[in-house]
């Protein structure tokens, strides 16, 4: 399978300008900066990599949320509980 990136995941590497994988720090700036569907295919393609980062559910999770579909967000945050259950903000986000 050919590694595919969203082209503006590909920009925004600022923890390192010469990384080919986006960060999460990289997806949290998109999200703080209300860039919602570019900070969507970062946490995306982290999850790929890395299916169970607890951090890159939750806040794939939380963009969704604000990009107006809880429905979608629920089984993203119940994956969080399930890996991680004494975590309170996983259960407020829901």
């Amino acid at each position: 399978m050919a590694d595919i990136m969203h082209p503006l995941a590909r920009q925004v590497s600022m923890t390192d300008p010469t990384a080919t994988t986006p960060s999460l720090k990289d997806a949290a700036t998109l999200y703080k900066t209300g860039q919602l569907a570019e900070a969507q295919a970062v946490y995306s393609q982290i999850l790929d990599v890395s299916p169970n980062d607890l951090r890159a559910l939750h806040g794939l999770a939380l963009v969704i949320l604000d990009m107006g579909q809880p429905q979608a967000a629920i089984p993203l945050l119940m994956r969080c509980i399930a890996l991680e259950p004494n975590t309170p903000a996983f259960r407020l986000a829901l």
